[in-house]
């Protein structure tokens, strides 16, 4: 018989003594868990909001730029009109006699 105590440890197969586990994680290791979480899905949200806001903006420029060339094709049409009425009036007058100049010999 050998006087020889069993070790604290039980030895792996390979013989090299066996890891202590792990110590459990503390309730601060779960909040810093949960606080990395919430972090991650408040990242997404803004990740999302940002990507809406950029959509927006650009259909709100497309939009502007829209009623822009819509608004000059509108007074470029109105001059137009203008002034094919400003050529039919003065037509219109040429036709019309003035008024009668007196003679400047009588």
């Amino acid at each position: 018989m050998t006087n020889a105590r069993p070790s604290p440890k039980p030895a792996a197969a390979n013989g090299a003594p066996t890891p202590a586990p792990a110590p459990a994680p503390s309730p601060t290791d779960y909040a810093a868990i949960a606080m990395q979480a919430a972090q991650a899905q408040v990242d997404a949200a803004i990740a999302q909001v940002n990507s809406a806001m950029q959509a927006d903006l650009a259909a709100m420029n497309a939009a502007m730029q829209q009623a822009a060339d819509a608004q000059a094709k509108a007074v470029a049409d109105a001059q137009s009109l203008a002034n094919a009425a400003m050529q039919a009036a003065d037509a219109a007058l040429a036709d019309v006699p003035g008024p009668q100049t007196p003679d400047a010999s009588t």
